[in-house]
Parts: C-alpha cells; sequence; structure tokens
C-alpha cells in the first residue's frame, strides 16, 4: 500500500519549515500508513463481528416472533374452550393438538418446500442450513394458527 508525501510535506513545512528533511518526511508518511493499515484491519474485523451479531439478532427475533405465534394456539384453545359446551372442550383441545401435529407433517413434507421453492421433503434434505429450519418453524406456526381459527370458527358447527 503506497502512501503519498504531499499533505505530510505541507504540514511538516507549515509547522516547522526549518526541521523538514526527507528522512522525517518518509518516516512520518510510514507512520500514517500503518496506522491507517492497522485502522481499515480494526473497522473491517468490527465490521465482521457486527454482521454476525445482526445475524444472530435477526435469528433470535425471528425464533421469538415463532414461539409468540405458537402461543397463539394456546390462546385460541382457550377462547375456542370458553365458547364451547362443557362436554366438547375436551374435543376442542384435542382438535387443537391434533392441527399442530398434522400440520408439522403437512408443512415438513409438501408445504414448506412449495411456499419456499427447493427440495422435497425438508426434513430429509442435506442441504438445509440452520436458517431454513428457523424459516420453517415460523412457517410452521403461522400456517398452523390459520388452521386453527379456522376449525375454532366451527367448534359445535359440525357433527
Amino acid at each position: 500500500m503506497g502512501c503519498s508525501t504531499s499533505t505530510d510535506e505541507w504540514w511538516c513545512v507549515w509547522l516547522k519549515p526549518s526541521a523538514c528533511d526527507e528522512a522525517d518526511i518518509a518516516a512520518d508518511c510510514a507512520s500514517t500508513c500503518c496506522r491507517a493499515a492497522a485502522v481499515n484491519a480494526t473497522l473491517d474485523s468490527l465490521a465482521d463481528d457486527l454482521l454476525s451479531v445482526s445475524v444472530a439478532l435477526d435469528t433470535a427475533w425471528k425464533l421469538l416472533c415463532g414461539v409468540l405465534v405458537m402461543l397463539m394456539q394456546l390462546g385460541f384453545a382457550m377462547l375456542e374452550a370458553g365458547t364451547v359446551r362443557e362436554h366438547n372442550v375436551i374435543a376442542t383441545y384435542a382438535k387443537n393438538i391434533i392441527d399442530v401435529i398434522l400440520g408439522t407433517l403437512i408443512a415438513a413434507l409438501w408445504g414448506y418446500s412449495v411456499a419456499y421453492g427447493g427440495t422435497w421433503p425438508l426434513a430429509w434434505d442435506e442441504d438445509t442450513t440452520a436458517e431454513d429450519h428457523y424459516s420453517f418453524f415460523v412457517f410452521l406456526a403461522f400456517q398452523s394458527t390459520c388452521a386453527t381459527i379456522v376449525s375454532g370458527a366451527m367448534a359445535e358447527r359440525t357433527a
């Protein structure tokens, strides 16, 4: 990495015109270049650290949102249990559990690859990354909750 001495020469002449010689200018230039290289290396390292922290925060946020949506399943189960007669409460809870189980199987075998593309089925693909699994969890949470909302609207209305 080369260094231009024009700024250093101007600075040296401006401060101490009599004390400027070529050796001082070259030493100042080398020192400045070394400091600049160290600063650039530090900035590159900080950029890499910031990127990894950003990815970690994105992942944590995505997982938190997925967990909150899955907790909505519990809320919908309680809501549905409160709207049906006492002898249908167990059936309503069972329906919500079955929604999650069947939703997981359908999403793993078919739904995720249809929605996001890629190979079929997701669970047995060797190229999947941790990010794919996080996305699958969020996808599963939303599609299971949608199924629960629709089936909950029909509670006690169908035989």
